[in-house]
């Protein structure tokens, strides 16, 4: 018993610190992306897909686009950072427009996070 418990411990110090962040995101992305997926759906599963799949899959509003496929807070591997403005551009062209008219892209999102300390204190 004592001998599966280290065999166990052994796999588990592997994971932690053998894997990179890319191969945690690679096993989150198990989950399939269908066509056309409402951005509701989207937003509560963001962390489920890969950005660059998003981007490349999806029809995306321009809104969506700035608040999650730019913004850095959501961007967990080195493709989904490398992700530009003609990248968008590229795979939703009905956002060329929107990109050279509007300033939301430009303009640092500020995200109202909860605030995990208060709600940790409550209880």
């Amino acid at each position: 018993m004592i001998y599966l418990f280290r065999i166990m411990y052994i796999i588990f110090l592997f994971f932690i610190f053998y894997l990179k962040k890319t191969d945690y995101i690679i096993i989150i992305n198990k989950m399939k992306l269908e066509q056309n997926m409402s951005e509701e759906y989207l937003k509560t599963h963001i962390y489920c897909f890969s950005l660059l799949e998003i981007l490349e899959t999806q029809k995306l509003s321009y809104e969506f686009v700035c608040l999650y496929i730019l913004n850095v807070d959501f961007q967990l591997s080195p493709e989904e950072e490398s992700i530009t403005i003609a990248d968008v551009c590229k795979y939703q062209p009905h956002l060329i427009d929107d990109f050279s008219t509007k300033d939301l892209h430009l303009k640092k999102i500020y995200i109202n996070w909860p605030n995990f300390e208060e709600i940790s204190n409550k209880q």
